[in-house]
């Protein structure tokens, strides 16, 4: 058992249980100890932030897919939607063009993403669809 005691403030005494081996030293075990504190605040800050408070995923890459779709729902308005070309073309012009502002890279993203939507418009009225799609985005804001 490891009993800490914060000497700014002497009734604040935090209990322990713990496994490790025999030779770790009692700083380590402190400082493990007092980690548990910013290990809290990021899981609340998560849970409140990125909806982990809706959270029921059991696995790794299910709390992967859970908080990156929190995350892009959440900043669908500031950051536009990139595909791996977008990526790999704004890191081109940023390599061959290292002065270059970021309105011009929102520009040429803009642009290639206008470009995208109208082919995609001509392939679905080509084949008799509707281009119009119904999409809901839910925000937790």
């Amino acid at each position: 058992m490891l009993v800490v005691r914060n000497p700014k403030i002497h009734n604040e005494i935090h209990y322990a249980l713990t496994n490790s081996a025999a030779d770790t030293t009692l700083l380590d075990l402190v400082r493990i100890e007092r980690q548990r504190f910013w290990i809290e605040q990021a899981l609340g800050d998560a849970k409140s932030e990125l909806g982990l408070a809706h959270y029921e995923v059991r696995t790794w890459v299910g709390w992967n897919r859970h908080m990156t779709l929190e995350e892009r729902i959440r900043e669908a308005e500031a950051i536009p939607l990139l595909s791996t070309r977008d990526v790999r073309c704004i890191l081109a012009d940023l390599i061959a063009h290292p002065g270059i502002d970021r309105e011009t890279i929102f520009q040429i993203v803009s642009d290639r993403q206008r470009q995208r939507w109208d082919y995609s418009v001509i392939r679905y009225e080509k084949l008799g669809l509707s281009p119009h799609f119904n999409v809901v985005v839910k925000t937790t804001m």
